[in-house]
C-alpha cells in the first residue's frame, strides 16, 4: 500500500465513470458525486428507470469488454463496482465469479489504460480476509490487478473495502444487532467510495480503505462484555438494555471492532453504529421497529 500527502479537493467538472451504475451502491453513489460537483457517465449492461438524469449513460459488458471504450471517453476517474457477492455463491458457479470479478475487472482496467484513464477506485470486500472462499478470493486477486496496474501503467487506485450492507430483512436483528458485529450501514459506504474519489482525483499511489463502523468499543469493554453484555452494551450505549429486552436480540459475543486502513487518508469519519440505532429506536413503536424494510 503506497499513499501521498492530502492534496486540495478535485476540482468541479472532474469527470467519473461508474461501471455496475445500476446496482446498489451505483444508485446511491451517482446523486452524491452530482452534488460535489463531478460530471458522470454512468456505465451498466442496460440503463433503468430512477437513474439520475443529468448523467451520460453508455452500455457496456466489463465481461465481453463491450462499450468499455464508450464508457470511458473523456473520464479522469474510474469506480469499478460490477461484482458476484457472497450471498451469490449458492446460485452463481466459480467460472461466473471469476469471469465477473476477476476477468471483468482486468478488461476494465486495461480499457481504461487505453482509454488514458489512470485514476481507479475499486469496490472491494472485508471478504478479502476470507480468501478461502470463492468471493474473498477473487477479491485478493481484484486487489493484485490492482497493484498490477500501478506498477505496471501508473494508475493511482483506492480499494474499498467494506463490511457486510447486505439488503436486511429485520431492522432489529439484522440491521442493528449487525451494527456489534460484521455489518455496516450502507451511508457509511457511501461515505467512504465518495471520499476515495475525491482522495484519488488528486492523489497518486495506491491505498486501501476499510469501510466498517465506526470504532466505540475499547480492549477493556471487550473484556467486561464476556462477563456482561448487557450492562457492558448499556453502559456503551445508553438505552440498550431496553431495546435488547425489548426485542430479544442476542448480544453475548463480544463486539467486532473495525479495521481501520485509510480512514486518516481519505477522513473516512464512519458515524453510524449500534448506539445510534439505539437512539432511532427509542422513538418507534414495536409495530414501526418490525415494519421497517431495507430501502436498498
Amino acid at each position: 500500500m503506497i499513499h501521498v500527502n492530502q492534496s486540495p479537493p478535485a476540482p468541479n467538472g472532474t469527470r467519473v465513470v461508474i461501471t455496475g451504475a445500476v446496482g446498489n451502491i451505483g444508485r446511491g453513489l451517482a446523486p452524491r458525486l452530482l452534488a460535489a460537483g463531478y460530471e458522470l457517465t454512468l456505465s451498466d449492461l442496460k440503463t433503468v428507470d430512477g437513474l439520475v438524469a443529468e448523467a451520460r449513460f453508455a452500455a457496456a459488458d466489463v465481461r465481453m469488454e463491450e462499450g468499455l471504450q464508450t464508457a470511458m471517453v473523456d473520464a479522469d476517474v474510474l469506480v469499478h463496482l460490477p461484482a458476484l457477492h457472497g450471498i451469490h455463491a449458492v446460485d452463481h458457479t466459480e467460472t461466473e465469479f471469476w469471469e465477473l470479478n476477476v476477468n471483468g475487472t482486468f478488461r476494465t482496467l486495461q480499457a481504461a489504460i487505453t482509454a488514458g484513464v489512470r485514476k481507479v477506485v475499486w469496490l472491494s470486500s472485508q471478504a478479502w480476509h476470507e480468501s478461502n472462499g470463492v468471493y474473498g478470493f477473487t477479491k485478493v486477486i481484484g486487489e493484485q490487478l490492482l497493484e498490477y496496474h500501478r506498477r505496471r501503467h501508473g494508475i493511482s487506485y483506492v480499494a474499498v473495502r467494506p463490511a457486510s450492507l447486505v439488503p436486511w430483512t429485520d431492522w432489529a436483528r439484522d440491521y442493528g444487532r449487525g451494527l456489534l458485529y460484521e455489518r455496516v450501514d450502507r451511508d457509511d459506504v457511501l461515505d467512504a467510495i465518495q471520499l476515495s474519489v475525491d482522495w484519488v482525483a488528486v492523489n497518486d499511489g495506491g491505498l486501501v480503505l476499510d469501510a466498517h463502523h465506526p470504532d466505540a468499543v475499547q480492549a477493556d469493554d471487550l473484556r467486561d462484555w464476556r462477563h456482561d453484555p448487557v450492562g457492558t452494551a448499556d453502559r456503551l450505549f445508553p438505552g440498550a438494555r431496553a431495546v435488547v429486552e425489548r426485542f430479544g436480540l442476542d448480544i453475548s459475543a463480544p463486539p467486532v471492532r473495525p479495521r481501520k486502513l485509510g480512514w486518516t487518508e481519505v477522513g473516512y469519519v464512519p458515524s453510524r453504529n449500534f448506539g445510534t440505532w439505539i437512539k432511532e429506536v427509542a422513538g418507534l413503536s414495536d409495530d414501526q421497529v418490525r415494519a421497517r424494510t431495507s430501502d436498498y
